[in-house]
């Protein structure tokens, strides 16, 4: 399966290691963006290639997953 053809995934985590998890657990499938931070989920959310799906922590430090959610779904 080439690039174009994967579905794109945005992981969200403050966790390095948990977006290393979620990259080899769906690398292979799909082509696996990572954030660590609220401001580059929103970056890259709204970024070329567009994701499909994005993954989202909700417990991360200083802004929470469900107000990233809201700041998206403004």
């Amino acid at each position: 399966m080439n690039d174009k053809a994967r579905p794109v995934i945005l992981a969200v985590d403050d966790s390095t290691d948990m977006l290393a998890l979620l990259e080899k657990a769906l690398g292979e499938d799909y082509e696996v963006m990572t954030a660590s931070d609220p401001g580059s989920a929103i970056e890259k959310a709204f970024g070329e290639p567009r994701p499909e799906l994005i993954l989202l922590d909700v417990d991360m430090p200083e802004i929470s997953g469900f107000e990233v959610c809201r700041a998206l779904k403004d």
